[in-house]
């Protein structure tokens, strides 16, 4: 099966939460490969849309999830409402028990029903309170998620005090003297459905088997009525007259060695990490109807890596640039190895003139594409195109959306009318054309249709008609092309990767921080590209305000969906004067080479190694590959 697990490496502030440490998140990661599945890691910290789409992305068969929640007043239910809302099975409980078991008062409430005793509990805000709550008490927020940890208090002030660092709302419980003792319950494990027994938190010796048989029965009774699913852990209190009191249940119980579950899950024979998770995910399968021991066949494909080979060196100053979108030798390389790791045969295509004849001969299922293309306003459209006529899936956006990124004009019209703001705009395909009125110096000015910043030097910035017309010169002269001329923007500079089909995985913004040493009116220039120098620095994550985080995401997004893009692309984003983000231009074909490219020095900072990055690009082609085969058998 095809398994996503779900944690945080944030460490919440809570009693309940197992510390998430990356260590931790492999081992368990380890256990269920060790089991025979693939195991798709997701990080949920980060906006929401991220979490949407990188889950929707990865299409599993089950969710295993042990993210404790956030807090926010739907604190553990929300991950499982998620899961729920985008119809992916999950291991665990549904949505309506996790907010029954997460609600201490409610969760009492259900107990009493069944005649069960738990402590007396009181819940409110501080300006409720009444003076006459029984001490020493428990206080803890209405709900158990982060930053909600139980505090124990002796005291009337200290009882205050805590109420109100709630203030929406505290459960205030009576503190019940006597032995504090789990249950463990892992769904189909054991004669008394899933119930494992009692596991003391103390050392006091075995727990009188008259109250053990009383706890098994009735945790069993709470488990039904909750509607717990597949694993939990009930907590309770045995007083010195051995008539138990129900506390709580927690839904992700610690899976550490030393933890209850796994210790009582040892006496009926689940002795590993490995059989532990296999319970579970056995529990969740039975409960959906799913066949456990089902592994999807991983396709090993003939993919075919069809590129244009740098044989040219740029120069510093730009003065040589005709090949410098083009991939060296180490970058065709690095890509081909990446993909190699994945299980699959990789053919060498360079994108020339036999290009047509050898991707035939060659019988590839799919097409990694990294190819530039040679001459031409729509040279980036022409691999695309060829590779449509002959139904060869491929990586990456279509021939419609490479075409029109190109021209960064026509994409500035389109994401424009998308409600982008971009700076204002306009083409010269000579040195005499008027300026338009609403364009005023400072102006930037660049080829309207090359990528790599080609012609974009420290002398683009222009403040008087005389430079602009000297450089529109150069560049019609040198790219046989017009000139983009637009408004200098003269804030922050950002750029944003992005991964996936309908919903990207937005990775963290990167900014490209310009020093005292750039200038007055900095931009990221072709230079900068070749070596950084002392002018810039990168900094990923970029250090944003969620204000401002969110406005960046949200043209990036935007853009992603005016152009039609797919799989992979790099949006450039800057700020104008007022701090308001626009658009600069969006690149579909980003460069991949490791440790230097910007979506690679990008995705190294969002834990994603050079190997799964380049996985992650071929994942949706990979996906298109396999339905174009089922239909095909169909």
């Amino acid at each position: 099966m095809r398994i996503v697990l779900t944690h945080s490496l944030e460490q919440p502030d809570s009693d309940d939460a197992e510390p998430q440490l990356p260590a931790a998140m492999n081992t368990l990661a380890a256990a269920l490969r060790e089991l025979g599945h693939e195991v798709v890691p997701v990080d949920v910290d980060g906006a929401l849309g991220r979490l949407v789409a990188t889950l929707d992305n990865a299409r599993p068969d089950l969710v295993l999830n042990t993210a404790e929640g956030l807090a926010v007043r739907s604190g553990s239910t929300y991950y499982p409402t998620v899961f729920d809302g985008l119809a992916l099975p999950w291991v665990g409980s549904s949505p309506q028990a996790t907010a029954l078991a997460a609600d201490r008062l409610a969760c009492r409430a259900v107990a009493t029903q069944l005649g069960i005793a738990t402590p007396t509990s009181w819940a409110g805000t501080a300006e409720q309170l009444p003076g006459d709550l029984p001490l020493p008490a428990m206080v803890a927020g209405r709900t158990r998620r982060p930053k909600h940890a139980a505090e124990r208090v002796d005291d009337r002030e200290a009882l205050r005090a805590q109420v109100a660092e709630h203030p929406d709302g505290a459960v205030v419980s009576a503190v019940v003297d006597g032995r504090d003792v789990a249950i463990p319950y892992l769904a189909g494990v054991g004669p008394d459905g899933g119930v494992l027994g009692v596991v003391p938190f103390d050392e006091a010796g075995p727990v009188d088997p008259a109250v053990v048989q009383t706890l098994v029965a009735e945790t069993r009774r709470l488990a039904d009525l909750i509607g717990v699913g597949d694993i939990a852990r009930f907590d309770w209190v045995i007083p010195a007259d051995g008539a138990p009191v129900f506390v709580g249940v927690v839904l992700l119980p610690s899976l550490a060695e030393d933890g209850s579950l796994r210790i009582a899950a040892a006496r009926h024979g689940l002795t590993t990490l490995s059989a532990v998770l296999d319970a579970s995910i056995r529990a969740a399968c039975k409960r959906l109807g799913k066949d456990p021991d089902v592994r999807r066949e991983k396709t090993h494909a003939r993919v075919g890596l069809v590129f244009n080979l740098k044989r040219v060196v740029p120069t510093m100053d730009g003065s040589i640039d005709n090949e410098a979108e083009f991939d060296s030798p180490k970058t065709i390389d690095a890509i081909a190895s990446a993909i190699r790791a994945r299980g699959h045969e990789v053919v060498l295509l360079e994108a020339d003139r036999s290009l047509l004849t050898r991707i035939t001969e060659a019988e590839v299922d799919l097409v990694f594409n990294i190819a530039e293309g040679i001459r031409g306003r729509g040279r980036e459209a022409l691999v695309p195109a060829l590779l449509e006529l002959l139904d060869i899936p491929y990586t990456g956006s279509d021939a419609a959306t490479l075409a029109v990124t190109l021209d960064k004009a026509l994409a500035k019209r389109l994401v424009r009318e998308y409600g982008v703001a971009t700076a204002p705009f306009f083409v010269m395909t000579s040195v005499d054309q008027p300026l338009p009125p609403e364009l005023s110096f400072p102006l930037i000015v660049k080829p309207v249709a090359e990528g790599s910043s080609k012609g974009v030097v420290a002398t683009s910035v222009v403040h008087d008609d005389a430079a602009l017309r000297a450089i529109v010169g150069d560049i019609v002269g040198k790219y046989n092309q017009g000139a983009l001329v637009e408004g200098f923007l003269p804030g922050r500079e950002f750029t944003v990767g992005m991964l996936g089909e309908d919903r990207p995985r937005v990775l963290p913004p990167m900014e490209i921080v310009f020093k005292d040493k750039a200038g007055p009116n900095p931009v990221y220039t072709f230079q900068h590209k070749q070596d950084t120098g002392d002018e810039i620095v990168y900094q990923c994550p970029a250090d944003l305000d969620p204000e401002l985080y969110e406005a960046i995401i949200q043209v990036a997004w935007s853009s992603w969906d005016a152009l039609g893009c797919r799989d992979v692309a790099r949006v450039d984003v800057r700020l104008d004067a007022a701090g308001r983000p626009c658009f600069i231009e969006c690149n579909p074909l980003p460069g991949l080479t490791p440790g230097w490219s910007d979506l690679c020095m990008i995705a190294t900072a969002a834990d994603l190694s050079y190997e799964a990055l380049i996985a992650e690009i071929m994942a949706p082609a990979l996906r298109r590959f396999e339905d174009q085969t089922r239909e095909r058998l169909l």
